[in-house]
């Protein structure tokens, strides 16, 4: 990404299976984002009772490494989209500015160089992630990141609202945090 993108989101998607979703990149790689914000709201909807693996952020929706080292960074960026995700089943991943951090990070990254950073990132926007489970299912929300492994947080804040709502009767693990919805 560039140094400077202004995004007013207003995104309705709807989908089944397995996907990312961002309002400047659905999917980013061994990258550096600096000085982007989004306003506005995203509401990401799937109804049709297909299990699905879904990251959500309100600039990524997933952020992964493939180098040799990690070289990530999200610096002065920031979030003041309310974000809301309703679905059936699956696998949820909700984050005011990344919805899953590096995954792929958590078998290979093991040495303190290897942590990416989050520097002077805010989220303003209200979060929320609605599962009506009728199967075994997860989501986890956060102010700035769903999931994060291998990531370090400066100087950040969260002032909106991080909620996650199971609404089925099986079993389903919720996570909601004003950093991060799980970490490692």
């Amino acid at each position: 990404a560039g140094d400077y993108v202004e995004r007013k989101a207003g995104a309705l998607f709807n989908g089944v299976g397995y996907g990312y979703w961002g309002t400047l990149a659905c999917q980013a790689i061994d990258s550096v984002i600096n000085n982007c914000y989004v306003e506005g709201s995203v509401y990401i909807t799937e109804k049709e009772g297909k299990r699905i693996y879904a990251c959500v952020g309100g600039l990524i929706g997933a952020e992964q490494w493939q180098g040799e080292k990690l070289t990530d960074q999200m610096i002065n960026c920031y979030n003041a989209a309310n974000i809301t995700f309703d679905c059936n089943i699956g696998s949820v991943h909700i984050g005011g500015l990344v919805g899953d951090y590096g995954q792929s990070h958590m078998q290979v990254s093991k040495r303190n160089e290897d942590i990416v950073k989050f520097e002077n990132c805010f989220n303003t926007g209200n979060i929320k992630g609605n599962l009506s489970a009728e199967y075994d299912s997860n989501i986890y929300s956060g102010g700035i990141c769903g999931t994060a492994y291998c990531a370090d947080f400066v100087r950040w804040y969260k002032a909106g609202n991080v909620v996650a709502n199971a609404l089925g009767k099986s079993r389903t693990d919720l996570a909601a945090g004003g950093l991060t919805g799980l970490a490692n």
